[in-house]
């Protein structure tokens, strides 16, 4: 060992004044010393080459530097440090070396061209970056990439978007997926369970588009899709459009259940040399929005009159907030007939909005605003609350059988406190459960089955019944009523508005009662409207009717609650 130090200090001696320190120095730094000769040959490495490289001297000695060299680190790195190194004499920048046991490291190396009594020299100081880069790999990974999913982000995104318009590249669709009423997922399973639907859905878009298109979250439930090149944009549409199709029909299991979700989409092209990132998130963002509007489970491109119609919708939402907090909504009820006990047993109560300019408006003038920017759940506890206490006035008034039918949204059917706000509301208007029922639709019910199961007989448990509202208009089949424990069925109107007794949706109607009363379930008839349509539920075994023909829904002082079927029948 003492004659390698010697060789060691005497090829060193040349760029020492100093030279005890400076050998010192080569000995104890942390950094790898490297000297080769003129024709790149190593001279000298200290201890530090050895350990980060995991090369002794004797094994380096005589070899050149390329013995470490990894080929990871571009070509075009080194004919820069050849050419910094002829013209200046110096050079310093980074690599990616290999260990002898073939581990890639990171290094920072500086190298410097030294002449000395005739001879040239060159010396490499050579510092390990590995744990420098890799946390700046983490740190990049943790501001451009998605922590559950591992999808680039939105930042990444936007940078790219960016990039793309100033470089004036290739025209790009750049599209907004939302995943259709996933926030009942969170509410009704938890977060965890929210987490998973989301990587799960992540994984599946990846694998959707593959190759063809850039994936990434964009935040919440909804991710981005990237598509470059030259593109039809109708062509794009339909073929994004059938790709969403196939993801309609594999369902995701969320604990026991069993969720259809379906994603609705908006998509804007770049052709135009003035876009901008946030102008192409905005509009996409409104071609989603638009989407969600015209049915969800679908894809829609961005339109100049869009952004004109999102104000008006924008502005009816402000509205509807303000309706909220001033006691704008009021209620209609519309009469439930009982055959059995031939009078009034029942009234459904249906949200109005008495609007300040407008008048009074139905939910087909609101409903989707408030459903898409998650004002239903606060404009059913308004009905709930008006409803309950107004029963209870025509309790007090001798009407002590009227039961009230409240509509139940998705919304806050899906909330976790949904049991404990009803049975407040039912409490503060003392009026007892029993003459309480919660109608919820087929979507509701099978959208989470477990949750709507579990839901449904705890109302029940307190009392309250449950209905499945509009049968018949959903994708459920008779088969899978008997995995609910529904109190009624409401057969929807459009098929009793067609029914004469010799019809198709006249057996319709009789297999569904048929079939509902094998269940146990009572039966109530929606929308009828006639004589004949009246005498026709009455004599298949319906238990309740409800239509104009019996009275339009009316505000709760013109409602006919006295009302008799000889009444019925002689009026009309």
């Amino acid at each position: 060992m003492n004659q390698v130090n010697n060789k060691m200090k005497r090829a060193f001696s040349f760029f020492a004044e100093d030279e005890e320190s400076m050998w010192h120095l080569f000995l104890k730094t942390n950094d790898a010393l490297i000297i080769t000769d003129e024709k790149e040959r190593i001279m000298m490495v200290n201890p530090s080459y050895e350990k980060i490289t995991g090369y002794i001297f004797d094994e380096a000695l005589g070899k050149r530097p390329s013995l470490i060299k990894s080929h990871l680190t571009p070509r075009i790195r080194y004919q820069e440090m050849k050419q910094a190194l002829k013209e200046k004499g110096s050079w310093t920048g980074d690599l990616i070396n290999s260990k002898k046991d073939g581990t890639v490291f990171y290094a920072e190396l500086t190298i410097t061209k030294i002449n000395h009594d005739g001879e040239t020299y060159f010396i490499g100081i050579m510092r390990d970056e590995t744990d420098k880069v890799e946390r700046q790999k983490e740190i990049h990974q943790l501001a451009y990439y998605d922590q559950l999913t591992g999808l680039p982000n939105h930042l990444y995104v936007r940078e790219l978007i960016d990039d793309r318009l100033k470089t004036n590249v290739e025209p790009f669709a750049f599209m907004l997926f939302n995943i259709d009423r996933f926030k009942y997922i969170n509410d009704g399973y938890g977060h965890d369970a929210g987490d998973k639907v989301i990587l799960e859905m992540a994984q599946r878009l990846s694998r959707l588009f593959k190759e063809s298109a850039l994936v990434g979250r964009f935040s919440g439930d909804t991710f981005i899709v990237f598509v470059q090149g030259a593109l039809e944009e109708e062509v794009l549409i339909k073929e994004i459009h059938d790709r969403l199709l196939t993801l309609r029909h594999d369902p995701f299991h969320v604990e026991d259940d069993i969720l259809y979700l379906t994603l609705s989409g908006g998509v804007r092209f770049s052709r135009q040399p003035e876009d901008t990132v946030e102008q192409l998130i905005k509009h996409a963002e409104q071609a989603m929005y638009q989407a969600k509007r015209e049915g969800r489970n679908t894809v829609r491109l961005f339109k100049r009159s869009n952004s004109s119609e999102l104000l008006t919708r924008l502005g009816l939402v402000h509205e509807l907030n303000q309706a909220i907090e001033e006691q704008q909504f009021t209620v209609y009820y519309q009469p439930q007939y009982s055959f059995s006990q031939g009078k009034v047993t029942g009234v459904e109560a249906l949200v109005r909005w008495q609007h300040p300019e407008k008048g009074l408006l139905t939910p087909y003038h609101f409903l989707s605003e408030a459903e898409e920017f998650g004002l239903l759940s606060q404009i059913d506890q308004v009905v709930m609350a008006q409803a309950f206490n107004e029963t209870k006035r025509w309790h007090d008034a001798g009407y002590t059988d009227l039961e009230v039918s409240v509509n139940m949204s998705y919304h806050l059917f899906n909330q976790v406190n949904v049991l404990d706000i009803v049975n407040q509301l039912i409490s503060d208007a003392g009026l007892s459960p029993k003459h309480v029922c919660i109608e919820i639709t087929e979507s509701i019910a099978l959208n989470q089955v477990k949750h709507a199961k579990e839901t449904i007989q705890t109302f029940q448990s307190l009392g309250v019944k449950v209905a499945l509202d509009d049968f018949g208009t959903g994708y459920s089949s008779l088969s899978q009523l008997r995995n609910f424990t529904f109190d009624r069925v409401k057969i929807d109107q459009a098929f009793i508005r067609q029914s004469t007794g010799d019809d198709v949706d006249a057996k319709f109607v009789e297999a569904i009662i048929h079939m509902a009363k094998l269940f146990g379930f009572d039966v109530v008839i929606e929308g009828v409207e006639t004589l004949n349509q009246l005498v026709f539920v009455r004599n298949n075994y319906a238990d309740k009717a409800q239509g104009y023909l019996i009275q339009k829904p009316a505000p709760k002082d013109a409602l006919a609650l006295d009302l008799t079927f000889k009444q019925m029948t002689d009026e009309k």
